[in-house]
């Protein structure tokens, strides 16, 4: 057997890497080195290379009681926030409507929807309230 091979078997590399990790003394990043960061992603957003968007940032609007809802790359894609037990009251879309559940749950006539849970809604179908108990944070993307 190779010495790799043996290594590998006996987890010896594993130790000695965390060893080493452990021995090693913490670097600061260079105080100039965020505010290059800062800067090139700045230049990129005004390229129209980057775009960015930040969670707390505005441009939220309220769609019921709890519930509000940010426009993000384009008009078919949103995040939309409930506070707990909230409800999105009926509504229909012209267009298939992709949600993803990003926080909490999300509770329909077709069931709870947990963190990482997908369900997608065919267009011009009536799409019935739903609500959160614990509240809710939804990716939701229409089809164009």
């Amino acid at each position: 057997m190779s010495r790799r091979a043996s290594a590998q078997v006996d987890g010896t590399e594993e130790s000695l890497a965390a060893a080493i990790g452990l021995a090693a003394t913490p670097v600061e990043p260079p105080t100039e080195l965020w505010g290059r960061i800062d800067a090139a992603l700045t230049d990129a957003v005004a390229d129209n290379v980057i775009r960015i968007e930040r969670f707390a940032d505005g441009g939220w609007r309220s769609l019921a009681p709890g519930v509000r809802y940010k426009r993000l790359w384009d008009r078919n894609a949103m995040l939309l926030e409930c506070q707990p037990e909230a409800v999105v009251p009926d509504h229909e879309h012209p267009s298939y409507e992709h949600a993803l559940v990003l926080r909490g749950d999300l509770i329909s006539d077709l069931g709870t929807f947990l963190a990482g849970d997908y369900h997608g809604l065919p267009a011009g179908d009536l799409h019935k309230a739903w609500t959160t108990k614990a509240g809710c944070l939804v990716l939701i993307q229409y089809a164009a």
